[in-house]
């Protein structure tokens, strides 16, 4: 980013006055969630920024004359919840509460909608629907403008370089009147439109007829457009969803998306802008008559049940791989720990440091567990293979019986107790046979450091079974295998092809859950991450067929930007039932195994034989994309008519 000269006018025509002083060399800018990430990018290099953020005679939001006056600083969360917007003009109310997440609604203005003029503005969408006009003033005075006169390309708008947005103009729609908006994107919130529509209708005083239909589309052109075929085909036609779904065609013809647009094909665009058109037409209807459609549509979805299991190595499989530890009980009884081993968030040091305090009868807290400081902690062969509760919780254990050793002998010559006559339990050394002869395990820890010269240490390391195979194949490779589960539920749009997981089921054979809450959080994560991969986690964009990979093929799956890879939110979350087995493996420390890699092996492949249980396609390259499933929807169409095609012109 380079230099620039803040400005923040007090009035608006301080600010006109300083876009008539700079020109083209300024930028407006007022909520910034545009402008800023233009700016870190370099796409813009103003040597100005007028930042009007501040005047709020920019924000208001009022009927008057017959219409609905908005300020260009009305923020898309005071849209959303607007009762005047919502009562008036329901589309644009939804528009605002389909754009982006909280944060950016909090900040992104309709006027920098309206300025950004990009061909997937919400807010511009919403506006269209209601042939909103938009008012603009500089030093010559004021003018209001059509939207169709206000946008003239991608990110071009009619603006001069001295004018400002003061404010959109939304006509108040009459009696029998609704308005609807739908979206399309790679997830639910956070999402750029892959295709959109809005729409209003205004129907006859017997309510039986279309009187005036407005349809725009968004994401679907060089500008947010008008359907005019479909709008004219419904004018004076039946009001009922029969008449829509007739004529909704006509708006797919009308869409003309850049063979080189982004997030979808063209020909996927097309073929749902005439679903997302009848369907923003059909919500208007049901606004204007007091019927919600929602229902029906819902029950058009078809569903599936899929299950998938997998299989996978506690351990690195065909290769030596340890880890070592140092342990010190101190003379207080708390006890420190040093090992290699790596947590990068999976929670390995919280699982040591409970292990240690288990194998030792002391509290969780009187255990600390240095990790990853290759210059003072012990070998640990690396945080791979979901491998550190199971190889690095065998060297604790080992580490710890060394520990415990040196605190028998100590109690025991303390006590007079025979040393095979201890145990340790809850915070003592305690004689088995006779629990009243006892002494604090920090006490066993002092008396052998100053009275039998011994220091409470263990230093161990743990190899876990791991042999190459031979020539015949055959060896010890996997120290231990840990098991998992999914059953998926889908949801299938079969006019649009997007998928949404319902339910999902998910279950892992652990062992031992020593963390019962990291298992479940881990089983529950690794879910939601294959979801992603399943349905919209693109890493090799333009991969969708078995044909040969394409021009832009990306061996290295490496994202092409976080549109083609965009990762689930919470909005997209499922409704979801995680769980664990415990299976004690008999070389697992206190019987564990692992819960690491393997929960996220599973959800995919279920999501998959889901979708095929509901519409019968099967695919095989993820992400199963609204558009894979879509165009393999028509596929299987299209062979269902090959036989009875064959018979009409006689063919065997």
């Amino acid at each position: 980013m380079r230099d620039f000269e803040y400005l923040a006018p007090k009035s608006v025509t301080e600010a006109i006055e300083l876009l008539a002083r700079h020109g083209s060399r300024a930028m407006v800018m007022a909520g910034g969630t545009d402008v800023m990430v233009w700016m870190n990018k370099r796409d813009i290099s103003p040597e100005h920024l007028i930042y009007i953020g501040d005047l709020e005679e920019l924000r208001y939001i009022r009927e008057d004359g017959g219409s609905l006056r908005i300020g260009a600083l009305t923020t898309q969360a005071e849209l959303a919840s607007s009762q005047l917007v919502r009562e008036k003009a329901a589309a644009l109310a939804a528009a605002a509460q389909n754009c982006a997440g909280p944060q950016v609604r909090n900040l992104a203005t309709i006027g920098g909608n309206l300025g950004a003029a990009t061909p997937a503005g919400d807010l511009i969408l919403g506006l269209a629907a209601f042939d909103a006009r938009v008012k603009v003033r500089g030093p010559g005075g004021e003018r209001e403008l059509s939207l169709e006169e206000f946008l003239v390309g991608p990110q071009q708008n009619s603006l001069a370089k001295d004018e400002l947005i003061i404010e959109a103009v939304v006509p108040v729609p009459p009696e029998k009147s609704g308005s609807g908006f739908q979206k399309l994107g790679k997830r639910k919130a956070m999402t750029i439109s892959t295709a959109s529509a809005a729409a209003s209708v205004r129907l006859s005083a017997d309510g039986k007829t279309f009187d005036q239909v407005i349809v725009a589309l968004g994401a679907l052109g060089p500008t947010v457009m008008r359907s005019k075929s479909f709008e004219d085909a419904l004018k004076g036609q039946s009001a009922t969803l029969e008449t829509i779904d007739k004529f909704r065609f006509l708006a797919g013809g009308d869409a003309c998306p850049s063979p080189r647009a982004r997030r979808a094909s063209a020909w996927y665009r097309c073929e749902v802008a005439a679903v997302l058109a009848a369907r923003a037409v059909e919500d208007a209807l049901g606004a204007a008559i007091g019927q919600d459609f929602s229902a029906a549509r819902t029950a058009k979805k078809a569903r599936g049940k899929g299950v998938a299991g997998c299989i996978y190595s506690s351990t690195v499989p065909g290769f030596p791989n340890p880890c070592a530890v140092n342990m010190q009980m101190r003379e207080d009884g708390t006890v420190v720990v040093q090992t290699g081993a790596c947590d990068i968030g999976q929670g390995s040091t919280t699982v040591l440091t409970q292990m240690t305090a288990e194998a030792l009868a002391i509290p969780y807290e009187q255990v600390t567990v240095y990790t990853a400081d290759t210059g003072v902690t012990p070998y640990d062969f690396g945080t791979v293979s979901s491998r550190l509760t199971f190889v690095g919780g065998n060297a604790v254990i080992k580490a710890a019986a060394q520990v415990r050793d040196v605190l028998f002998q100590a109690a025991s010559a303390n006590l007079g107790v025979p040393i095979d006559n201890l145990i340790l339990e809850a915070g003592m050394v305690r004689d088995k046979y006779d629990p009243e002869r006892a002494m604090p395990i920090g006490g066993a820890a002092r008396f052998a450091q100053f009275a039998l010269k011994k220091l409470a240490i263990g230093s161990a390391y743990y190899y876990p079974k791991s042999s190459a195979p031979d020539e015949n194949m055959q060896g010890e490779p996997i120290a231990s295998f840990y098991y998992h589960a999914t059953v998926a539920e889908v949801e299938v749009d079969t006019e649009t092809g997007v998928v949404e997981v319902a339910k999902l089921y998910a279950a892992v054979d652990c062992g031992k859950a020593i963390n019962p809450m990291f298992v479940e959080g881990q089983v529950d994560g690794g879910a939601i991450q294959a979801i992603g991969w399943a349905l919209r986690e693109d890493s090799h964009p333009g991969l969708t067929s078995a044909d040969g990979p394409p021009a832009n093929f990306n061996p290295d799956f490496m994202p092409i930007d976080l549109e083609s890879y965009a990762l689930a939110t919470s909005m997209d979350m499922p409704e979801m039932h995680g769980a664990y087995v415990e299976v004690p493996e008999p070389e697992g420390p206190f019987g564990a195994k692992a819960a690491g890699e393997i929960v996220a092996n599973t959800a995919a492949p279920a999501v998959f034989n889901a979708i095929y249980d509901a519409v019968g396609v099967r695919l095989f390259d993820m992400p199963a994309s609204p558009e894979k499933v879509l165009k393999a929807l028509q596929d299987k169409a299209e062979m269902a008519k090959a036989p009875t095609m064959r018979q009409e012109v006689g063919v065997e």
